[in-house]
């Protein structure tokens, strides 16, 4: 994925928040986030526009960096945005390739159905659930 694609993924999710109320601060030019949402969460954006043949995604995260990850999935006629904690995302590292996580990395491998299983198109649930108001 090239720096321009990931920037598009960022804008949408951007605009969205906005729409929806948040308060959201693009920082990802000095920061290892992307955005920081309501000036108290980190939010990590990953855009996937192809799932291709094997329909399997593989993303690999600092630990320390994000409180919420938001993966935004365009389609030619849609864009849908799921977000997820990192509570959210330890049944996908169970499905990593053996051995690259550690201490300061998650690797994560899912699908368009583990999206929906794991993720939520809600964040205000995400956020809940996580316990930080």
């Amino acid at each position: 994925m090239s720096a321009s694609e990931g920037l598009i993924g960022e804008d949408i999710v951007k605009r969205k928040l906005w729409q929806r109320g948040y308060r959201v601060k693009d920082v990802s030019q000095y920061s290892h986030f992307d955005l920081l949402l309501d000036n108290k969460f980190r939010v990590e954006v990953k855009t996937i526009f192809d799932w291709g043949k094997s329909k399997r995604k593989y993303i690999r995260l600092r630990k320390e960096e994000f409180d919420i990850l938001a993966v935004v999935s365009v389609e030619p006629t849609s864009e849908n945005i799921f977000f997820a904690s990192q509570k959210d995302l330890e049944p996908l590292k169970a499905k990593s390739i053996a051995g690259l996580n550690s201490e300061t990395s998650l690797d994560i491998a899912f699908n368009l159905r583990d999206l929906k299983k794991h993720f939520s198109k809600n964040l205000k649930k995400v956020v809940n659930k996580m316990g930080i108001h």
